[in-house]
């Protein structure tokens, strides 16, 4: 394993788009399941899940609501809140989710959140450095961490009860355990098949196939098309879209790697589909490195002020792509703090 994937998802997928009590939109709902859990409403967090798996729904971004309630049960992700950042912390959150399996030990959603807990926990062990960077020890506890939360998933949830949560939390585990391709795939398979529009199993899938993990870019590229094409009917190239995304590069579009006509497509869609701040940065920072200008200029238009300084690689690319929508620019970094100044280039002299 080369690096971390933060949350092994969602980057993806990225997250809910905006901060409690932000214009922006509602409050995210893994912010209300973490609500929930902190209050002891177990039983109202049951009927949640119940409903998201009766009702498929998803959050303004795009993203499955019940990915999100996960993310917020196991705190992978919670947007009125700082994500868990100490050991005593993760520990009172483990208390929570013990609480709640106790107090309805027939809960497979309680039951699926402690095993997805277990292996986030176990990443926060680890840490997110590269691999050269993780201490013996810290990879005697991951290891230890993963197997734990396999076993909890694999033990206490029956076959036919086990949700797309599930599949996606126990795809986590075999990409951290480095399972063989063919176990993998074959887990994989069944989870596409039983929940095909559940768009984490495609995500971890093209993490498993890239070369940043087990794979390479001719793997990559292989697993994206088969995946896209068994959901076109329902999701055209907007899974293109998200998988390359999920998995960029600084050369992902001079490689060859990735078509900006099919993610130009596929963000067309997206922010058709779920018209937010979030995916339309998204869509604003592809359209800058691709040059395509018309677009970059609609995508700030309609951003307006909610530019999300997090969705762009730094700020210095922001800055350049606010005054490159206008035309050609020329830029330069202050010497005394580095800050970047772009403006209109100057056209050549006559004759040069």
């Amino acid at each position: 394993m080369l690096r971390i994937v933060s949350a092994l998802l969602f980057a993806f997928i990225a997250s809910s788009a905006a901060a409690c009590g932000s214009p922006f939109g509602p409050e995210p709902i893994d912010s209300i399941a973490n609500k929930l859990l902190h209050a002891k409403k177990f039983a109202e967090l049951d009927a949640l899940a119940a409903k998201y798996r009766k009702e498929p729904a998803y959050s303004p971004e795009g993203q499955p609501a019940i990915l999100m309630m996960y993310d917020g049960l196991t705190k992978q992700s919670d947007q009125c809140s700082r994500v868990v950042s100490t050991q005593k912390e993760w520990e009172e959150q483990g208390k929570l989710l013990d609480a709640w399996r106790a107090a309805a030990p027939k809960s497979v959603t309680a039951r699926i959140a402690v095993g997805s807990y277990q292996r986030a926990q176990a990443w926060f062990v680890r840490g997110g450095g590269y691999a050269s960077s993780v201490g013996e020890q810290q990879w005697v506890d991951f290891r230890a961490g993963m197997a734990r939360a396999k076993k909890t998933l694999e033990s206490t949830v029956p076959a036919a009860d086990r949700d797309a949560g599930w599949y996606d939390a126990m795809l986590g585990i075999g990409l951290a355990q480095q399972w063989p391709a063919e176990k993998f795939n074959t887990l994989s398979d069944v989870a596409t098949k039983r929940y095909p529009g559940y768009l984490p199993l495609y995500v971890t899938g093209s993490y498993y196939h890239s070369a940043q993990w087990y794979g390479s870019d001719e793997a990559f590229m292989k697993y994206v098309e088969q995946a896209v094409e068994r959901t076109r009917e329902t999701l055209g190239e907007t899974l293109y879209t998200r998988l390359h995304h999920a998995n960029r590069s600084g050369q992902m579009y001079a490689s060859g790697r990735t078509s900006w006509a099919r993610m130009k497509a596929g963000w067309e869609r997206i922010t058709n589909d779920f018209p937010v701040a979030h995916n339309r940065n998204n869509f604003a920072v592809h359209a800058c490195e691709n040059h395509d200008l018309p677009a970059l200029k609609q995508q700030f238009d309609l951003i307006g002020e909610q530019l999300m300084l997090a969705n762009w690689p730094s700020k210095q690319m922001l800055t350049y792509c606010q005054h490159a929508q206008h035309g050609p620019t020329e830029c330069f970094k202050r010497q005394d703090n580095g800050e970047l100044i772009c403006r209109p280039a100057k056209a050549p002299a006559n004759g040069a």
